[in-house]
């Protein structure tokens, strides 16, 4: 599993003479913004084929890798593709995936701390909580691709709006 940290001590960069507070909103809006993309384009990915490569999922009953003893058919995998139509993990009717489309962004930053919080409403995949296939652990991963594309996009929206204010500052001098 792989978590985002992005530190900063110190005076601001650019020597730019900036408030906490000030700063602390450039921060969360570009949390804000790295929450927005991992929901538009990350969380998918978990709800895909992929997954079980990208973020090394647990393989279902009646996979390759973990036969079912009493045969495909009969185990999970099996089932599902014989009555949904797909194998994708996460997804048996499609319901959590659904809702999963709507979320809650909550992006912080103080002196002490900053990141998002994405807050899906799916209550199917707490199901798996503590089990061999625990479905919220899985939700949660990120591949290093993921930790690289949400630090170059977090950074990306900090560079444009310091160079916005350095600009403006400029300007009204």
């Amino acid at each position: 599993m792989y978590s985002i940290r992005i530190e900063h001590h110190g005076p601001v960069p650019g020597s730019l003479n900036l408030r906490q507070r000030e700063w602390n909103a450039l921060v969360r809006e570009a949390w804000r913004q790295v929450g927005v993309m991992w929901h538009r384009e990350i969380m998918r990915k978990h709800f895909s084929r992929q997954a079980y490569a990208e973020y090394d999922y647990a393989p279902r009953q009646g996979e390759s890798g973990r036969p079912d003893p009493r045969g495909f058919r009969r185990s999970y995998t099996g089932q599902k593709l014989k009555m949904m139509g797909h194998t994708n993990p996460m997804v048996y009717t499609g319901e959590s995936q659904r809702r999963a489309q709507s979320a809650r962004i909550h992006a912080v930053a103080t002196r002490n701390r900053s990141g998002v919080d994405v807050i899906l409403n799916t209550p199917a995949l707490n199901f798996g909580r503590g089990k061999r296939v625990d479905m919220p652990v899985e939700m949660k991963r990120f591949s290093p691709r993921d930790a690289i594309d949400c630090i170059r996009l977090h950074r990306r929206i900090m560079e444009a709006k310091l160079r916005e204010i350095r600009n403006t500052t400029s300007t009204d001098h």
